[in-house]
């Protein structure tokens, strides 16, 4: 309370008698003083001399306050005169107005008057005993329709007022440590329950890939999580479909809450149109601001489907990253590859590639890259935005020349609507170039398949003679626009969330042998339908029917992981 010809000691003796017969009415749970003090202390808010309305409002949403009272002490002439206001946080209205005048000393104010404002302000009859204090009153000064607070306040929250959020409470996590659900929760824990919070809570934890369900609600004084996991390791049957080269086959282990902190290792091997041996670990949050590791060691093997030749790469690589308030992550990569292609039988009079094809290379690998993302849910988004930059620089240790990639990619998603089908319009835009005196021929970018213009294949021959010189570059832009709407809602199953959305597309891209190069009318353009299939833990199946101008439709095979 504000003190108007009042000492401040007087008027903080007589604010904190208020704040005590408050408490003792039970109508509203008050704040301690100290424990607020503590609050508005790490958020580094002054709040001394905090006593207009203003203030009392800004002050009142750092705490997570529903309710604020303001007022003023003041003395005229020989009268005491308490005026006191109780200001709803949210709307910053004033619904109940209290006061008390007294002509006797500043004592009366403490033994009757601060006992009275309560009594007004809960709207609670209080009857004095003494004589020479003047007519007090409350009333109702909001001119909305609003329930009056005692109608809606809550007494089961100790040392809050009605609606707060004292504790959390995790039910489910049978494998996954509290401390890896914790740290992705950004609501207040000693503030009024907010359901945006609670939302972008809810997202975030489903990000992680460990549950099926995940659910957050106020029960009591709690903000309880309620989540349901999937699987946390599964023997891995792979089944990998490349559409320029076939079918490859395999099997691995995957644990995807290794040591129930979200660690994810998996390893295995596939072997058929591609030989692959892989060993990958990721630990997504050691330290800090999700600070990540991750590393893994690889065995590739090939035979390249457009010029014949045999390749083989072996690498290993290991990263560290960072966010940097949610939206803006880093990454950092740093690893060794070599490589060798076999040109037995290779016939050079076929092939436009100028540059002489050595049969050993060797590089040191760097990956430095910067993700925006605004997405609200990663594996099936409805609004939101993702750009993506990478650096990808790898220098040569040997006769090859040095070479480095930039790609750049920006995706956009638009809800259009909230019924069954909820409907997402998105957008996506992608551009990959590469610089270097002699890039390697195994770094042919084909812009036909999943991975570009759906419509057409990577193969440069499978398509028609218009255009099969235009498959082949180093460089590509892309431009696609999607519209993806719900087929069969995701479902809980046991563990396990199953769906089908279905999409329509319509691509378009240029490829270049190097930037001058790019040309309006070599632009290739696809369209088509396709379904995905939504399985917590797998990822998304997708498969897409494409056409283009020229008469062909190809069918194309995607996933997620």
């Amino acid at each position: 309370f504000e003190g108007i010809n009042v000492s401040e000691g007087d008027a903080k003796a007589l604010t904190q008698r208020l704040t005590s017969e408050m408490i003792k009415l039970e109508v509203y749970q008050a704040l301690e003083r100290s424990e607020m003090k503590r609050l508005l202390e790490e958020q580094k808010f002054q709040y001394s001399g905090c006593v207009d309305l203003n203030c009392a409002v800004e002050l009142g949403k750092m705490i997570g306050a529903k309710y604020m009272v303001v007022g003023s002490i003041s003395k005229v002439g020989n009268t005491y005169s308490i005026d006191s206001r109780l200001i709803d946080v949210k709307t910053s209205e004033s619904y109940i107005s209290a006061n008390y005048d007294s002509s006797s000393e500043i004592d009366l104010l403490m033994k009757d008057g601060m006992i009275s404002i309560a009594h007004q302000l809960s709207e609670l009859p209080y009857e004095s005993n003494i004589n020479n204090i003047q007519a007090v009153s409350f009333n109702y000064i909001s001119s909305k329709q609003t329930p009056k607070p005692s109608e809606n306040i809550s007494k089961s929250i100790k040392g809050y007022i009605a609606s707060q959020i004292v504790d959390v409470n995790i039910i489910g996590n049978k494998h996954s440590r509290n401390e890896i659900i914790l740290r992705e929760i950004h609501h207040p824990i000693s503030g009024e329950y907010d359901s945006t919070f609670a939302k972008d809570d809810r997202n975030r934890i489903y990000n992680l890939g460990l549950f099926s369900t995940v659910d957050i609600r106020q029960v009591d004084s709690s903000y309880t999580i309620t989540v349901v996991e999937t699987f946390r390791f599964f023997p891995i049957p792979i089944a990998d479909y490349n559409e320029a080269k076939g079918w490859s086959y395999g099997g691995g282990v995957s644990f995807i809450n290794f040591n129930g902190l979200n660690q994810k290792l998996i390893f295995g091997g596939i072997g058929g149109e591609e030989t692959t041996y892989f060993l990958n670990f990721h630990d997504p949050w050691i330290t800090g601001d999700h600070v990540s590791l991750s590393g893994n060691v690889y065995q590739f093997n090939t035979k390249n489907p457009v010029y014949s030749y045999y390749y083989k790469e072996n690498g290993i690589n290991i990263g560290t990253g960072f966010y940097k308030n949610d939206i803006h992550k880093f990454n950092i990569l740093l690893g060794l590859e070599t490589a060798s292609i076999d040109t037995s039988g290779f016939n050079y009079s076929e092939i436009k590639y100028p540059i002489e094809i050595h049969s050993d290379y060797q590089y040191v690998r760097g990956e430095i890259g910067y993700v925006f993302d605004r997405r609200d849910i990663f594996l099936d988004p409805t609004s939101g935005d993702k750009l993506t930059f990478y650096f990808k620089p790898k220098i040569s240790l040997g006769e090859s020349e040095s070479y480095y990639r930039f790609q750049l990619g920006y995706r956009k998603y638009y809800q259009l609507s909230k019924n069954y089908f909820n409907p997402v319009f998105s957008v996506n835009s992608k551009l990959h170039l590469q610089f270097s005196k002699a890039i390697p021929i195994f770094e042919y970018l084909y812009l036909g398949g999943e991975d570009f213009v759906r419509g057409y294949s990577p193969l440069p021959d499978r398509n028609a003679t218009e255009v099969s010189d235009l498959i082949e570059g180093f460089n590509i832009i892309y431009q696609s626009f999607q519209l993806q709407h719900t087929l069969f809602e995701k479902k809980d199953y046991s563990g396990v969330e199953l769906g089908i959305d279905m999409v329509y597309f319509s691509d378009f891209g240029i490829s270049a042998n190097d930037i001058a190069s790019f040309k309006l009318q070599n632009m290739l353009i696809g369209f088509g339908f396709g379904f995905r299939f939504f399985a917590s833990g797998a990822g998304v199946i997708g498969i897409d029917f494409g056409f283009n101008p020229y008469g062909q439709r190809f069918i194309h095979l995607s996933d997620s992981n």
